[in-house]
């Protein structure tokens, strides 16, 4: 049976994040704080640019959705991003799966035993790579992937 593929396209809400260390050390260091733009919503997958402009610093994305339903026991769901640009961490419904790398490459989260049904996504990504690079954020898709089990050859995993 082939993979049943859910696109988390949008509303995603964004809200680029500092910590108060880093800009204390900025401000220790007589550096410029970091003007963060304001939060808002987007239509993903988008190149960081288009989502918060030229920011450099870590922006938390979230995105709320409902767990896909008539599953059989021998049927997986991964999480799968198609295109990151910059490093990131993974939470879903509180509980934290994993990093994130700055890869055109497909990367999979096994997350069947963390939804609830009501589930909640956020992801923190860091800066983008530099210009010239592979485009920043999530600019493939993210999406659910329902698998049979044995049948998830998607590329790489990261594991609970």
């Amino acid at each position: 049976m082939r993979p049943h593929r859910i696109q988390l396209r949008g509303p995603w809400h964004f809200a680029p994040v500092c910590s108060p260390a880093g800009e204390d050390a900025r401000r220790n260091a007589g550096e410029p704080l970091v003007v963060r733009p304001p939060a808002g919503t987007a239509r993903l997958p988008a190149p960081w640019r288009d989502v918060v402009g030229d920011y450099q610093g870590h922006v938390e994305f979230r995105r709320k959705f409902h767990r896909p339903t008539n599953l059989d026991v021998e049927e997986r769901v991964c999480l799968e991003f198609d295109g990151v640009g910059g490093e990131g961490f993974v939470i879903i419904n509180g509980q934290p799966l994993g990093p994130l790398h700055c890869t055109a490459s497909r990367q999979s989260l096994d997350v069947t035993d963390y939804l609830v049904g009501n589930d909640e996504l956020i992801i923190t990504l860091g800066p983008p790579p530099p210009p010239g690079s592979a485009p920043g954020g999530l600019f493939g898709p993210v999406s659910l992937v329902i698998y049979q089990t044995g049948s998830n050859a998607a590329g790489a995993r990261l594991e609970p």
